[in-house]
């Protein structure tokens, strides 16, 4: 789910590169509460899923396979489905960087993710995990409070987990709190040293305060940790060009263009 399409920032930000990029999580959100101590309901059935469907991972250890060999989602739980048969989708995320096959009965069609995860948590009010991921489909709904709401539950029942810090941090970003959201990507970084995507958008957080040389060094250590992560790159490759460095941006978009060549989003940004 995160291919090299513009990131989204706050429409008050001042630099028009300067976008995060948001969960993308879209659905319907179920308007209906479960009670206390019902279940939610799991996928029923592939007819319930469409090929470029947006789905969500039920369980957060789920793993995507390719063949026998495991892929780990690196926190992911939102994947667009590519093909779907004989029990199985095979998803990736946005920009492709994550993809892999995963049986049916594991995702749930994002519509249905509100009221999934509601139940989950009416079931444990200390389920973190379900908090967490409630709280990225209000960031896709752009209910931002909502979205803090949860991620803040989640953070109080599992406040090491770097996740919730990073995606509480991307919700002030969009409410325009620029000095909050570094802090919370900060926070993020310590608690995991090798989270890219928290360094990525620290780096774009800087770039919308104009500190661009804070933003090169957090975008460039960003691309350190995962070199070959095109999100990353684009995101430089676009901050560079905004800052009237075109050097540097035109060298980023070679490289993309020489892992994507037939990608037109790639020449559109250029």
């Amino acid at each position: 789910m995160i291919h090299p399409s513009p990131d989204r920032a706050p429409k008050a930000a001042a630099c028009p590169a300067a976008h995060i990029s948001a969960v993308l999580v879209v659905g319907i959100l179920c308007s209906a509460s479960p009670r206390v101590g019902d279940q939610p309901a799991r996928a029923s059935a592939s007819a319930d899923l469409g090929v470029g469907e947006e789905v969500v991972l039920t369980e957060p250890g789920t793993m995507l396979r390719d063949g026998e060999r495991q892929i780990p989602s690196r926190g992911e739980r939102i994947f667009k489905v590519e093909r779907l048969g004989n029990g199985f989708a095979d998803v990736s995320t946005e920009d492709g960087a994550i993809r892999g096959w995963v049986e049916i009965d594991h995702v749930l069609p994002l519509e249905k993710g509100a009221e999934y995860f509601s139940g989950k948590i009416a079931a444990d009010p200390k389920d973190a995990q379900a908090y967490q991921t409630r709280g990225r489909i209000w960031i896709e709904k752009e209910d931002w409070e909502r979205a803090l709401a949860d991620l803040d539950a989640a953070i109080r029942l599992a406040p090491a987990d770097a996740k919730s810090h990073h995606l509480r941090a991307l919700v002030l970003f969009q409410k325009h709190q620029l000095d909050k959201a570094i802090a919370g990507f900060s926070e993020a970084i310590r608690l995991d040293p090798g989270f890219a995507v928290a360094y990525r958008d620290r780096g774009l957080a800087w770039d919308a305060k104009r500190f661009f040389d804070k933003a090169f060094e957090d975008l460039s250590e960003a691309i350190r940790l995962d070199p070959e992560n095109v999100a990353l790159v684009m995101s430089r490759a676009k901050v560079c060009s905004a800052r009237g460095r075109h050097n540097e941006a035109m060298a980023d978009y070679a490289w993309v263009l020489r892992r994507r060549p037939a990608d037109p989003a790639v020449y559109m940004a250029r």
